[in-house]
């Protein structure tokens, strides 16, 4: 199979470009503050009831419409997805891991990681050694043509929404941790499956809602 390139940026989606320009844990930390910088019309004199609810639907919007851009434009111009990219980025970051660890490091099941490995292996972005006393023991390395592609991608290379939640404070953590747990019990998800899945933000999300 032929590698993909990472095309040099050029054309970069204005709300993606917006945000690259300042720290982007704000989206979720700060979300108001977020959206009288980039002109997002926020509501801020709604102080409850269902303005108040309306007005954290569009934050949910903006936060999914960002990272979706994002992920887009790194589909585009890398031919690899946003869960590819960020694979590659942990296994540059710690050459040698294994399957294991690097399925915890992305928080996605085994058979997951196995499977997105499988096309990046195709693609000679990474290879997998077996250099362990024990044969059964994967090791995971990036290649040159890997390494190249990182290089040139867009930033985070994790993506936006991973980027963000990694630079928040703990204690903001915390809370949208048990507010969004409180809101899938809400929304009636009987199973938790999903979570261990890698979000594909190349598909449109928000042609409702």
């Amino acid at each position: 199979m032929q590698p993909p390139k990472c095309r040099e940026p050029g054309f970069f989606p204005a709300t993606v470009r917006r945000i690259s320009h300042f720290n982007v844990n704000i989206i979720l930390g700060n979300s108001m503050t977020w959206a009288k910088k980039t002109n997002f019309s926020f509501d801020s004199s709604s102080p409850s009831g269902k303005d108040a609810k309306l007005e954290v639907l569009k934050l949910f919007r903006v936060i999914f419409k960002v990272a979706q851009q994002h992920a887009n434009y790194i589909e585009a111009n890398c031919g690899i997805s946003n869960a590819q990219l960020w694979a590659i980025l942990e296994i540059s970051q710690n050459p040698g891991m294994r399957v294991s660890e690097l399925a915890q490091a992305l928080s996605i099941h085994q058979t997951t990681a196995s499977n997105l490995l499988d096309k990046l292996s195709l693609q000679g972005l990474i290879k997998r050694e077996r250099i362990s006393d024990d044969q059964r023991v994967v090791s995971l390395f990036i290649t040159d043509v890997g390494r190249q592609i990182l290089l040139k991608s867009p930033q985070p290379a994790q993506g936006l929404l991973q980027n963000a939640l990694f630079n928040l404070p703990n204690s903001t953590i915390v809370s949208l941790e048990s507010n969004l747990n409180e809101l899938i019990k809400l929304m009636g998800a009987g199973s938790l499956e999903s979570a261990m899945e890698p979000l594909d933000l190349s598909r449109n999300y928000l042609d409702v809602g």
